[in-house]
């Protein structure tokens, strides 16, 4: 079952946990299962969606900014409205949002309406059934390109659906293929090509299958140790024998070629700005993702 991550931003608690039931529900009866993370100001719901990914954000009307505010206010819209057309920006993806509000004064709901119409959203009352909120946004994130996106690599997306990675990283794996076509991004990319890599051998280290010795003593993976292990070699850094090699030849090659071009290019893209075409950015990319697939399999295995 597909699931989707909602974030609310209500500074009424008991509102966020009957909407939390509802959307739950409403989405199961639509064939997702939708989970909704709450937030009683802007400045906690903007840290979540810079920290997490989520595919849709619920926005009350008046809300509080700041978290130490204590009395909410319209400003709050604007403010937030603006904030997520920057995180749009740096992530390079459409978030869709909708404004679920229970207040309708006339002055208000003018300035309202404008800031929703501008970002062609819309508002749902509170008092109205939630059917109709769920499923606007379910159909937003469906025509988004994002999602378009994630159609197109539905296996290696799977990872996220299954829980072998954390989502937030779906979020840098959609920015490197939005960027795929668009030579003016390789460089600045390559840093994400890269930390997808080390979460697959974190991962990979939480259940066991690479030992301790190929992570530094901070746990960050040694890329050159995990490759030696991943070829079933015991003398470096003296790990324990892999009790299950990579036996495929063309998984080895993506794990030495990604990890090659990517320890050089994640730290050096400023001397290696004018050397690096499109083809080895989109070479990485898709070498990266025969490492996932891999990797899903052997998780499936293993858990």
């Amino acid at each position: 079952m597909k699931k989707l991550s909602f974030l609310l931003i209500d500074d009424e608690k008991e509102y966020c946990r009957t909407l939390k039931t509802n959307a739950y529900q409403i989405g199961l009866d639509n064939g997702f299962e939708i989970h909704v993370t709450d937030s009683q100001n802007w400045e906690d719901g903007k840290s979540r969606l810079e920290e997490m990914y989520f595919d849709a954000v619920i926005f009350d009307a008046k809300c509080m900014v700041r978290r130490e505010q204590e009395t909410e206010d319209f400003e709050f819209l604007a403010i937030a409205l603006d904030d997520l057309a920057i995180l749009e920006s740096t992530y390079n993806r459409t978030i869709p949002f909708a404004v679920n509000t229970g207040y309708f004064g006339e002055k208000e709901t003018t300035t309202m309406n404008g800031l929703v119409k501008k970002r062609r959203s819309k508002i749902f009352s509170k008092a109205a059934s939630k059917e109709s909120l769920i499923d606007y946004l379910i159909n937003q994130i469906g025509n988004a390109p994002a999602t378009k996106i994630e159609r197109d690599f539905s296996e290696v997306f799977e990872v996220f659906d299954l829980g072998y990675l954390d989502s937030s990283l779906k979020a840098d794996l959609l920015d490197v293929l939005a960027c795929v076509d668009d030579p003016t991004n390789v460089k600045n990319n390559f840093n994400r090509l890269r930390k997808i890599l080390e979460a697959v051998y974190k991962r990979l280290g939480e259940i066991g299958y690479l030992p301790d010795s190929v992570f530094h003593p901070d746990g960050r993976p040694n890329l050159t140790s995990v490759g030696f292990f991943l070829r079933g070699f015991t003398k470096y850094p003296t790990p324990a024998t892999n009790p299950e090699p990579i036996n495929e030849a063309h998984y080895l090659t993506c794990v030495e070629f990604v990890t090659g071009v990517t320890s050089q290019l994640s730290h050096h893209t400023s001397y290696y700005r004018h050397d690096v075409s499109i083809n080895a950015y989109r070479g990485t990319t898709f070498a990266l993702f025969e490492i996932m697939l891999w990797f899903k399999r052997l998780m499936k295995r293993r858990t």
